[in-house]
């Protein structure tokens, strides 16, 4: 019995022996804070191109629709040959897709003006609930959608052109 408890004690103290420092455990903590500072952009980088990713995927999808039902006359058509409203019955929710910013429907701004192929305001506020998140044009079918503003003029029209695959020259471009 004496010899097991002269082996747990000299196990006790070396254990003791080799514990972290605080200095050991500060440089620790330093080391994990600045791998977290170089990770968090990286992650909201990627999270920003998925809902741009996302938004295009959805405006590609309705502008085919567009194109759908303006072949098959199945729906009203303005003088342009194209439909006067964008109907949430033509998906399978029965709604508009989820706008990629605010997780709720679209909302849509229709207008029927020739010859402009963009909005003139390429932004919203996707804190507003019912805010118009993306544009329409009967005259000649065209559709985007609008995206909240970016740190720069030049970041949200990159953004704005990237969700819509376009080639707008400037946020106040229509054509």
């Amino acid at each position: 019995m004496e010899a097991v408890n002269q082996s747990i004690q000299m196990a006790w103290s070396r254990s003791i022996g080799r514990a972290f420092t605080l200095i050991e455990l500060m440089i620790i903590v330093a080391i994990l804070g600045i791998l977290a500072a170089l990770v968090v952009p990286v992650m909201s980088n990627t999270s920003d191109v998925a809902r741009i990713e996302a938004l295009a995927t959805n405006a590609a999808h309705i502008r085919g629709l567009i194109v759908q039902h303006a072949g098959k006359r199945d729906v009203p058509l303005s003088a342009g040959g194209y439909p006067l409203t964008i109907d949430g019955a033509w998906f399978r929710s029965g709604n508009l897709p989820a706008h990629s910013w605010t997780g709720r429907a679209m909302v849509v701004q229709v207008v029927n003006t020739a010859g402009v192929l963009y909005p003139a305001v390429k932004t919203f506020d996707p804190t507003t609930v019912g805010a118009v998140s993306v544009w329409y044009n009967t005259a000649n079918g065209a559709f985007c959608a609008l995206v909240p503003s970016q740190k720069t003029p030049a970041e949200t029209l990159q953004v704005f052109n990237d969700a819509n695959k376009v080639s707008a020259a400037s946020l106040a471009a229509t054509s």
